[in-house]
Order: structure tokens, then C-alpha cells, then sequence
């Protein structure tokens, strides 16, 4: 894996700032696959696609925030990198409830949007299951069986 640049975004709502990692080379050696179709590739991390804005809590589609610049961490800390860059948190990944409002809020405008969503919260409602030592003997929530029909 070889890290690529670090893409600086700012919010759609309050344009606060937000980093969003890249990889110049990634493989999937040593990656798990699951038979819900999620991968789990250590040397192939991908950022995700929506996230929440650590400043107004906003959830929005990383696509649609204004790219402001990018660097790369191999610049010496000497450079000219605007100090806010460097200190713009990381995205992160959404968690089962975030979901689940991602798509109840609509954000899944287009089909290829909400078809994305539901995948992603199937998956992140599968993740308490991936653990061999979690019980699978629990029914899923309403909620996540609905997800998977639809």
C-alpha cells in the first residue's frame, strides 16, 4: 500500500474542514470477504462515500463537498501546507444509525445513492456478526430486514 495525498473538503453546510485520505498503489492481500459482499482489505482501504461533519453533524455524500486542495504527508513540515489542513480530522465511517438516517433523510436521491446506502448499512448491521465468537442466534432488527428486502 502507498499512501496517496491527503484531499482537504469543507462541509456543504458549514464549510468546516475535513480530510479525506487517498492511496496511490493498494492491494487485497489478506483480505476477507464476506458472502454479504463486504471486503475487509488492510492494504486496500477506501474512504467512504458519506460521512458526518464533525463540525454541524450533518451527514452528506463526500462527492458533493467543495474540494479545497490537497498534500501529501511526505511534504516536509517545512512546506507551505496550510496548518488548518493538517489539522482537519480525518472522515469516518457512519455507524448503523447513521445509516438508517442517511436513508430515512432521503440522501438517497438517485438509485444509485440509495442503492449504495442500503448496502452499506447491510453491511454495517452484519459487521456484530462477523466476530466468530458473536452468537448468531438473535433475529435482526425490523429495520435491517426491511433494508435487505428493499
Amino acid at each position: 500500500m502507498i499512501p496517496g495525498p491527503d484531499i482537504i473538503i469543507a462541509c456543504p453546510n458549514c464549510d468546516a474542514l475535513a480530510k479525506v485520505f487517498s492511496l496511490t498503489s493498494g492491494n487485497t492481500f489478506g483480505a476477507s470477504i464476506w458472502t454479504d459482499g463486504k471486503m475487509d482489505a488492510p492494504m486496500l482501504p477506501r474512504p467512504p462515500a458519506i460521512t458526518k461533519c464533525h463540525g454541524c453533524d450533518t451527514i452528506y455524500w463526500v462527492a458533493d463537498a467543495k474540494q479545497i486542495g490537497e498534500y501529501s504527508f511526505w511534504e516536509s513540515e517545512e512546506s507551505s501546507v496550510d496548518p488548518a489542513w493538517k489539522d482537519a480530522p480525518e472522515i469516518e465511517q457512519l455507524t448503523e444509525d447513521e445509516y438508517f438516517h442517511a436513508i430515512d433523510s432521503g440522501l438517497g436521491e438517485t438509485t444509485e445513492k440509495e442503492q449504495h446506502l442500503r448496502l452499506v448499512t447491510w453491511w454495517c448491521s452484519n459487521d456484530r456478526y462477523r466476530d466468530s465468537s458473536t452468537s448468531v442466534d438473535q433475529a435482526p432488527e425490523d429495520r435491517c430486514v426491511e433494508n435487505m428486502h428493499r
